[in-house]
């Protein structure tokens, strides 16, 4: 085979492997934008809503399937986590002081929230604003569409560099569990929060 039949041979496919290359980069960058397209609107700032985040409602259901959990009650389940996995050495409600995500109370966001640190996933951090990924977190929202679209947000994460971890929903409640869990450690913390709702 001479060099002319080599060329016409070895051009075609750099040419289809710079075109799959360049469709896969295309294809992630959009994933990429979707995903923080999400999350802009998810944690979006321009409307503000005050909610009192020292509620200490008791836990109740309506018939929407809302469930109402207040600081009281998230208390209750991290520390019933804590006895629960000897592996979890830290459990705190948010406040405005130490929610990880600064969104506590705001419009769409989560009215109430917890989360725990599991030293599974090896976390260090020298702050108080710690969350899922330190082990796993309960957000409670006003409304389960609210609590919707976080879980989609979080679900459209899972599989990229900003992998939010496991994550399933209870009426308008949102439990999570990190992605520096395996999926055996994160089933089981999932399921054991959502026990406690």
């Amino acid at each position: 085979m001479n060099n002319s039949s080599k060329k016409r041979i070895i051009i075609p496919i750099i040419v289809a492997i710079a075109a799959l290359l360049i469709g896969a980069v295309a294809g992630y960058q959009y994933k990429e934008y979707e995903i923080s397209k999400k999350l802009d609107e998810a944690f979006s700032t321009n409307n503000t809503k005050n909610t009192d985040t020292s509620n200490d409602t008791a836990d109740s259901t309506d018939s929407t399937n809302e469930t109402t959990i207040g600081n009281t009650k998230l208390s209750e389940i991290m520390d019933a986590t804590k006895g629960n996995f000897s592996t979890v050495t830290e459990t705190k409600v948010f406040n405005e002081e130490n929610d990880p995500n600064g969104t506590l109370g705001k419009a769409g966001s989560y009215s109430h929230g917890a989360a725990f640190w599991d030293s599974r996933t090896e976390y260090t951090s020298e702050d108080s604003t710690w969350g899922t990924d330190a082990g796993g977190a309960i957000e409670v929202f006003a409304n389960e569409e609210d609590a919707t679209s976080r879980t989609e947000t979080l679900q459209g994460t899972q599989g990229t560099i900003l992998d939010a971890g496991a994550v399933e929903q209870v009426g308008n409640v949102v439990l999570r569990a990190s992605s520096k869990l395996p999926a055996s450690q994160q089933n089981e913390i999932i399921a054991f929060l959502k026990s406690q709702l």
